[in-house]
């Protein structure tokens, strides 16, 4: 077999050599280990040197320096990070530069060059790093050969195209002063859509081209070195937070055609010290100028018509709102903004807000969130003639004690939500509802006095308040709904004073059963009611709860229940009494008493503990205390009557009549002369403008059977009044106690 081997090779060689012009070349002997791969000839050829790499943008320039002179071209390889190199281009002989482009950003390559002709190739140059920024890098003033059609568009921008208009969504360079283009891809640029330019940290100044005509939303967000915008007058809308935590701006115009300024718009705009609002803006969202810390003052739009009372939420140093007087929703008054007839309170600015503030008398209505997150409030003078506390009106405020006046028929859910320091509160007969989440999370929420005339207690109206012992019921009340009183660790009583109302299942903490599978209402409140009414609350409540009885005429009740007047015990037979026809006041105690404080210069005053307001403040007049006399009168359930043509007026309560005259220091009572003030005279009746009827409060109060005392300290008069004792008999039929026509108050 070995000598068949050698015969074949010896013939090839013998018709190899006997080829016509072919000379073999001389071949030196290669040293043994040597590569046979490698290319034989190769130190014949120079390898390159001085090889440089410079990223720009997502290319990188590489050159070197040609050393050889028989190269027909140059390998170019590459390799990322600790990769392999590879062949990632060849040029031919008398280049020495190439751009290796659309890399990736943040990425770093190294580079090497090496001469090749058709057989050898040289040693590799030396080796060069480039890296690719995170943003690119593009000079916006390279010079373009205008011969040369060269789209460097996708460098900085990407866009779609859409019935013909490009959208772009994404700049992609790295900021600074940025002019945006009017068309893109031959398509005229009519929208910059929604984070378009998010999070761009180095773009400090923009210009809009007028070919856009809306931005979207977040477009600018958290650009915090933007520092000033320069919009078109063709654009008429801006999503919401388009500006958002752009901290640095603080120059833009809006374009006259913008009718909406969205949620959020210029949320967190701190170095923003003016803005003009453009006349045609109708809407102000929610936030739209939230922790803009910078604005002091705001120019409101003529054609303003809906402004939400957040809008300038965290605003700390604005102290006024300005608004034309052509304006048709709405008015200002000391910086304050108000609905047109003043009755409603729509925004309030921050910067106005320091400890106690007033609200002004002419409001009826406080909108809603007007003071949403206002720390900084720790106590409101609300005004005699509210209604209405709108939803979150005082969410999360500094709040630590709340008088609601008795005028209030509705407060909005989550009213005083997390008002934390909000320590007690007094709810007036006026309030039917306390609607959800009213008080929830009133953290130092100790005590809450709630009045006959609630009727229901709305979902999670406590939640959370986790200082919170005890609650008293008013007769009146006919629902606790779901959450009320849970997350109240501290929660261990609720008093009634009446029927049982209906109380959800959920409406406090409760623990399971799950021994028995069934759930029991295993908590740690009880509920307390009259004994007179055992029966029916035992068959209501007796399974599942925990009850207990108690004597309310027996208990002390100051002691037992703060704010609950002997009036709230309407038990079995027993009766009110002394009401007006209309209900106004509270009748006479289960006792036949009854309290009236009034205080010099006030127009509030108290009845059995409850808050009213009369329309004109006793006064003080020789030395005595003057007032109408109906706010006297009335609460005890008197008669009044006004004869005109005599100028006299006429009392009656029970047995007891009294007659006074205009300028007339004499008065009657059952018909026998009495004098009004034996000590002067000069105290008599008399009328003071605009045309008010005023009357001795200590002549009448005596006469009809109270006790009448003066606190010089605190210039206050209280009446008391013992029905019991001066008037045994049963009760009059309501119609005889019916007041007839007043005289001119």
């Amino acid at each position: 077999m070995k000598k068949l081997v050698m015969a074949l090779i010896l013939c090839c060689l013998m018709v190899f050599t006997a080829i016509t012009g072919y000379s073999a070349p001389v071949i030196a002997a290669l040293p043994i280990g040597t590569d046979l791969n490698q290319p034989i000839l190769r130190d014949t050829i120079a390898a390159p040197s001085q090889l440089t790499a410079e990223a720009d943008g997502t290319s990188v320039n590489l050159s070197w320096k040609d050393n050889s002179t028989n190269e027909t071209t140059f390998d170019i390889e590459r390799k990322e990070a600790r990769g392999a190199f590879e062949v990632i281009a060849t040029v031919r002989s008398g280049n020495n530069s190439y751009v290796n482009r659309d890399l990736k950003a943040g990425a770093q390559y190294t580079y090497r060059v090496r001469a090749m002709t058709s057989i050898a190739a040289s040693p590799y140059s030396n080796e060069a790093t480039a890296s690719i920024s995170e943003t690119v890098n593009f000079d916006p003033n390279i010079q373009i050969d205008p011969n040369h059609e060269l789209n460097l568009d996708y460098l900085i921008w990407e866009y779609d195209i859409e019935a013909g208009k490009a959208i772009i969504t994404k700049y992609k360079g790295t900021g600074g002063d940025v002019t945006v283009p009017s068309t893109l891809g031959e398509a005229q640029v009519t929208r910059i859509d929604t984070l378009a330019f998010n999070g761009c940290t180095g773009l400090t100044s923009i210009f809009v081209p007028d070919s856009v005509t809306s931005i979207g939303m977040d477009t600018f967000r958290g650009c915090t070195k933007l520092k000033k915008v320069k919009l078109p007058d063709t654009i008429t809308s801006i999503g919401l937070d388009c500006f958002a935590e752009c901290s640095s701006l603080s120059s833009i115009n809006l374009p006259p055609g913008l009718s909406e300024i969205e949620l959020g718009t210029f949320n967190g705009c701190i170095s923003l010290t003016d803005i003009a609002i453009p006349a045609n803006v109708k809407t102000i969202e929610t936030d739209a100028f939230y922790k803009c810390t910078g604005l002091t003052a705001v120019n409101l739009p003529e054609k303003l018509s809906q402004i939400h009372p957040s809008a300038f939420r965290g605003c700390s140093n604005l102290t006024s709102f300005s608004i034309s007087g052509d304006n048709p929703s709405f008015t200002e008054a000391e910086g304050i903004l108000y609905s047109k007839d003043k009755s409603t309170l729509v925004a309030y600015p921050a910067g106005k807000i320091t400890g106690t503030i007033p609200i002004a008398n002419h409001v009826k209505s406080i909108g809603p969130s007007v003071f949403f997150n206002e720390s900084s409030l720790k106590g409101i003078a609300f005004p005699s003639g509210l209604t209405n506390i709108g939803n979150q009106a005082f969410y999360n405020t500094g709040l630590t004690s709340v008088i609601i006046p008795a005028t209030v028929k509705t407060i909005g859910w989550s009213a005083f939500e997390k008002c934390t320091s909000l320590k007690t509160v007094s709810l007036p007969s006026t309030l039917t509802v306390i609607e959800s989440d009213t008080f929830a999370n009133c953290t130092s929420l100790t005590k809450v006095t709630i009045v006959n005339g609630v009727q229901t207690i709305g979902i999670d109206a406590f939640n959370g308040c986790s200082s919170l012992q005890e609650i008293y019921m008013p007769s009146t009340i006919i629902k606790i709904e779901e959450g009320s009183f849970q997350k109240c660790p501290a929660f261990r009583s609720m008093w009634f004073y009446g029927y049982p109302p209906s109380i959800d299942w959920n409406a406090v903490d409760y623990r399971k059963d799950t021994k028995e599978d069934v759930t029991h209402h295993d908590s740690d409140v009880t509920l307390y009611y009259p004994r007179a009414l055992e029966e029916i609350w035992y068959n209501e409540y007796g399974w599942g709860w925990d009850v207990e009885p108690f004597d309310p005429l027996n208990t002390n009740i100051l002691q037992l229940a703060p704010g609950i007047a002997l009036k709230d015990l309407m038990l079995p037979g027993q009766t009110t009494g002394g009401q007006t026809s209309s209900g106004q006041y509270p009748g006479l105690l289960p006792d036949g008493s009854m309290s009236i404080k009034l205080s010099l210069g006030k127009t509030d005053f108290g009845v059995n503990g409850q808050s009213f307001t009369m329309d004109a403040s006793p006064m003080i007049i020789e030395s005595r205390m003057m007032l109408p006399v109906r706010y006297v009168a009335d609460p005890l359930g008197a008669a009044t009557e006004w004869n005109q043509a005599e100028q006299k007026v006429t009392v009656t309560l029970n047995d007891t009549k009294i007659e006074l005259w205009i300028g007339r220091s004499m008065a009657k009572i059952n018909g026998e002369d009495s004098p009004i003030d034996p000590d002067n005279p000069s105290v008599k009746p008399v009328v003071v403008p605009p045309g008010r009827t005023m009357l001795p409060l200590r002549f009448v109060g005596e006469a009809l059977g109270c006790e009448v005392e003066w606190n010089a300290q605190n210039n206050q008069a209280s009446l008391t009044y013992q029905g019991n004792r001066l008037d045994p008999q049963p009760e009059p039929p309501m119609d005889q106690l019916d007041p007839q026509p007043e005289p001119p108050m």
